[in-house]
């Protein structure tokens, strides 16, 4: 399965007050930072616990290691670490990491500013691109049918920017290294 179809199967999942019924997308709601994601990435590297922190990176960890194993996903991604930054950084190491002028692939990783200043503080996974738009989905983010507030937690979530967004600062081009889209 491909990165990007692995990603949209988990749109609608909500953020869990506790580690309770972390498999039931819209159970248990609530800012705990208790997630699937951080349960299958920890099930696979027992060295860090990933529940109870914020959670974006981990999303894309945890879909990478889904979508291809864990020692391609590793290979891909470096070991799994929840900072966004630490991620951006492994990326440039690999020379997979390009500028805001890069028009993104399915399976690429797009890396956004929580502020508009430049500065990593979100990513997601690129799922398609138009003309004038990326589409990417996310986790710890938005739910963008404004059923769940973000005051009460993240969501995974499809959203839709303009490459001249500013809140987009740079892309992770890691579907070349993927092996699956050559």
């Amino acid at each position: 399965m491909t990165v990007e179809k692995c990603a949209r199967r988990y749109v609608g999942y909500l953020e869990h007050e506790t580690a309770d019924l972390l498999g039931v997308y819209r159970a248990n709601p609530g800012k705990g930072g208790y997630t699937i994601f951080a349960d299958k990435v920890s099930r696979h590297y027992r060295w860090r616990n990933f529940q109870g922190i914020p959670w974006c990176a981990t999303f894309v960890h945890a879909v990478f290691l889904e979508a291809f194993g864990a020692e391609k996903a590793r290979q891909l991604l470096g070991k799994p670490h929840p900072g966004t930054r630490v991620l951006a950084r492994r990326l440039r190491r690999r020379k997979m990491l390009r500028d805001k002028t890069y028009r993104p692939k399915a399976g690429d990783i797009i890396f956004l500013s929580n502020f508009n200043d430049e500065e990593i503080g979100h990513v997601g996974i690129v799922v398609e691109t138009d003309e004038k738009m990326v589409y990417s989905v996310e986790g710890n983010t938005i739910d963008p049918s404004g059923v769940f507030e973000r005051e009460d937690g993240g969501a995974v979530a499809l959203r839709g920017r303009e490459f001249s967004n500013p809140a987009i600062v740079c892309y992770g081009e890691v579907h070349k290294g993927s092996g699956m889209y050559e």
